[in-house]
C-alpha cells in the first residue's frame, strides 16, 4: 500500500492573469506534481446570485468609477440582499446587457432588469449617453426605469437626467448607511414591477 503525504498547495498567478494550482504530493521519497489552473479571482465583491422568480427586483448599476461601484454593490448586499444585482463599468457593457449580447445572452441567467441605476460623475457625459440612448430606444426594454445618481452639486447632471427620461434624480449619499437606506428604498418601490416587466 502506498500512501500520499500532500504538502500545502502553491497559488502561482501567471502572467495571462489565471491563477495555476500546484499540489506537490510525496510517495517514498518520489513527487508527483499535479496542476489546475484557476480563473482570476474576482476584483468587485462576490455578484448576488441571480433571482429565478418574478417577484425579485432586478438593477442594472451603470457605475463608471471602481470605488462607487463597489459600494453600491455592498449596499445592495446589506439593504436588498433578495435582489439581482448586474455591475456594468462601462456603457457599452451596460448596452450589451440590455441588448441581450454575449455574455449576457442567457435571460434565465441574466434577466431583463426592473430598474437601471446609472451613476453619473460630476462633469460627466458617458452615463448621460446612456440615459439619453434608453429614452429614445423602441426595444422592449425600453420602458424600464431609470434612476440617476449625481454629486450633490452637479445641477447640470441632474436637469439632463431629467430632460433625457430618469424617473427618479438622487443625490449620491455621503456615508455607507445612507446608500444602503437609498438602496432599500429602490427595492421596496421597485420589487412590485419586477413581475410586469
Amino acid at each position: 500500500m502506498v500512501s500520499f503525504a500532500a504538502s500545502p498547495p502553491q497559488f502561482i498567478v501567471n502572467y495571462d492573469g489565471f491563477t495555476e494550482l500546484r499540489l506537490f504530493r510525496c510517495a517514498r521519497g518520489g513527487s508527483v506534481e499535479s496542476r489546475s489552473r484557476i480563473a482570476p479571482p474576482m476584483a468587485r465583491l462576490p455578484m448576488i446570485t441571480p433571482s429565478r422568480s418574478t417577484g425579485r427586483p432586478t438593477f442594472l448599476v451603470l457605475e463608471e468609477e471602481a470605488d462607487a461601484g463597489s459600494l453600491l454593490q455592498a449596499a445592495f448586499t446589506y439593504g436588498a440582499p433578495g435582489a439581482f444585482v448586474q455591475l456594468a463599468s462601462t456603457t457599452v457593457e451596460a448596452a450589451d446587457y440590455l441588448l441581450g449580447a454575449w455574455p449576457y445572452s442567457d435571460r434565465v441567467r441574466y434577466p431583463l432588469p426592473t430598474v437601471v441605476i446609472v451613476g453619473i460623475a460630476s462633469g460627466g457625459v458617458a452615463g448621460l449617453s446612456l440615459v439619453r440612448w434608453l429614452a429614445t430606444s423602441t426595444e422592449e426594454w425600453a420602458t424600464v426605469p431609470i434612476v440617476t445618481l449625481i454629486d450633490s452639486s452637479d445641477q447640470m447632471s441632474r436637469h439632463a437626467s431629467s430632460s433625457f427620461g430618469a424617473v427618479e434624480v438622487r443625490e449620491r449619499p455621503a456615508d455607507f448607511p445612507a446608500l444602503v437606506e437609498l438602496v432599500q428604498g429602490l427595492a421596496a418601490r421597485w420589487a412590485g414591477t419586477a413581475g410586469a416587466l
